[in-house]
């Protein structure tokens, strides 16, 4: 190992934060998780303290270095959740826990963008509709219920941006996290038309930075916490969703890629932003790209609820060690016929957002039986999420937009159950790279870049020595789907008069 030849990157996700330490040769040396949970006081509400992000940082980072990798690395990048509003001080201490996500406290808020602007308008200028999960309703609702949090902030920022602020003391918001902020997509600057009313505080939002910029140092007091070298040079680094694309070569035009994590999703890179207001667009890592989003909600966290609500009781066989829960439920769903349940399971457990960007949806399966068995729920909850990409798929495809295959990424694609399920029911091709090209690898790799350890090129040459799995679909098992997925794309619709928001969004 010759000095300096290694980049480190580390992923700040919802439930969890995960370090790669990755080489020249495109290769993860080291890889930690370090596991968390947010917080949920009120139905609704999502929260995460910082602190808790930083501890597990530095608890991720000392474990990946801990055989002396540490004088080996020549940059570090930080992947983050998107969109998770973190405050602070003048001196860089969170005012408050932080509201990620998840949280759909801000409906009210996204009514009154849309009744002061028009939500196709803000579209079209921010490349999203309003809608909870984005800073700009977050900020309006601190405003208008903590105004007090507000005044004390000096800074809005976001979960990875924080981290970096740790590191080196740097305030920036790197270009992939310009996500549903009263910016112009185009420019990344201020749009004038929405800001003009003062509906949004610009000056706390700290200013853009390229992705793969360097933007400071690890100082003294970082490295002492997380054992990372002091003066380590530290990139900008962006959005999970961008970097976890970034991990599995999506980073060309054309290129499609499934998040198979918490939310779940699709994007599609381009050279120009999609029009399409079905459809969210994010500036990529890379200036002069962006990804056409569709993301969603809770297609990992459906699963991770049938998990815990349906199987995790059951996953101690006969006397003998404690199963898996995720293993117990891909040995029953492995065990059915191939082909449709029967069942439709809308996986809208946290709202949802593409395609019906609905903060109040609410899950549900129809067609239950008294024959219905527990493998079956399992499995039409899988099919949920396939009936979910399919629909946004064919949105996608409808607004000019080619998706030929889709390059898989995130815990879910280690299901080869799901994997096939989803294969079927889109009638694509899944491409499943290892499992460690995660949102972390693509920081690293980003740091890499940024650094000039290597070239984009160069890690494209690397992901085709990796032999991804590849889930192909089935004619006929697709055939059998087609139906259903019909019923699928009307099944909100007429579900929404009986399914009124259980809590208060004001």
């Amino acid at each position: 190992m010759t000095e300096a030849s290694l980049a480190i990157g580390v992923d700040v996700g919802t439930t969890g934060c995960r370090a790669c330490v990755l080489s020249a040769a495109g290769e993860a040396v080291a890889t930690a998780a370090v596991p968390y949970e947010p917080d949920r006081p009120r139905p609704g509400w999502a929260e995460q303290d910082p602190e808790v992000w930083w501890q597990a940082f530095c608890d991720a980072t000392r474990q990946v270095t801990a055989g002396g990798a540490a004088k080996h690395i020549a940059a570090v990048a930080v992947s983050g959740q998107s969109t998770a509003l973190v405050p602070v001080d003048e001196a860089g201490r969170p005012v408050r826990n932080t509201i990620i996500w998840q949280d759909t406290r801000s409906a009210a808020q996204c009514a009154e963008i849309a009744e002061r602007f028009d939500a196709e308008r803000v579209r079209d200028i921010t490349g999203w509709p309003p809608a909870t999960f984005l800073v700009w309703p977050k900020v309006l609702w601190l405003a208008r219920h903590e105004p007090e949090v507000l005044r004390r902030s000096r800074w809005l920022l976001q979960a990875g941006n924080f981290i970096t602020y740790r590191l080196c003391g740097r305030m920036v918001l790197d270009r992939a996290n310009v996500v549903g902020y009263p910016m112009d997509l185009g420019t990344l600057a201020w749009s004038d038309e929405l800001t003009a009313p003062r509906t949004f505080p610009t000056g706390k939002v700290p200013p853009v930075a390229p992705s793969t910029a360097v933007v400071g140092r690890v100082s003294a007091d970082a490295a002492a916490c997380c054992g990372l070298p002091e003066g380590l040079p530290v990139v900008a680094g962006g959005m999970d969703t961008a970097c976890a694309a970034l991990a599995v070569g999506a980073f060309r035009p054309g290129r499609a890629f499934e998040v198979s994590g918490t939310s779940g999703g699709i994007g599609i890179i381009s050279e120009n932003p999609s029009t399409d207001r079905a459809l969210g667009v994010a500036p990529h890592l890379f200036e002069g790209l962006y990804i056409n989003h569709a993301p969603m909600s809770a297609a990992g966290a459906s699963l991770a609820w049938c998990r815990d609500a349906l199987c995790a009781p059951d996953s101690r066989p006969g006397g003998g060690e404690r199963a898996d829960p995720f293993e117990l439920m891909e040995r029953e769903v492995a065990g059915l016929t191939d082909g449709p349940t029967g069942l439709l399971f809308l996986p809208y457990m946290a709202g949802e957002r593409a395609p019906v960007w609905d903060a109040e949806a609410r899950g549900a399966i129809v067609g239950l039986t008294l024959a219905t068995s527990r493998p079956q729920v399992v499995k039409a909850v899988m099919e949920g999420v396939g009936y979910a990409l399919r629909q946004n798929i064919d949105i996608a495809e409808a607004g000019g937009l080619n998706v030929a295959d889709l390059r898989s990424c995130g815990g879910g694609s280690r299901c080869e159950a799901w994997c096939r399920i989803k294969a079927d029911i889109t009638a694509r091709r899944f491409i499943v790279y290892p499992p460690e090209r995660d949102a972390a690898f693509g920081a690293a790799l980003l740091a890499g870049v940024g650094a000039g350890l290597w070239s984009l090129e160069e890690g494209d040459a690397a992901l085709e020595r990796c032999r991804p799995r590849v889930y192909s679909p089935r004619a006929e098992v697709a055939a059998s789907y087609a139906g259903y997925q019909r019923a699928y794309d009307g099944l909100y619709a007429h579900l929404l008069p009986l399914l009124p928001a259980a809590l208060d969004t004001d």
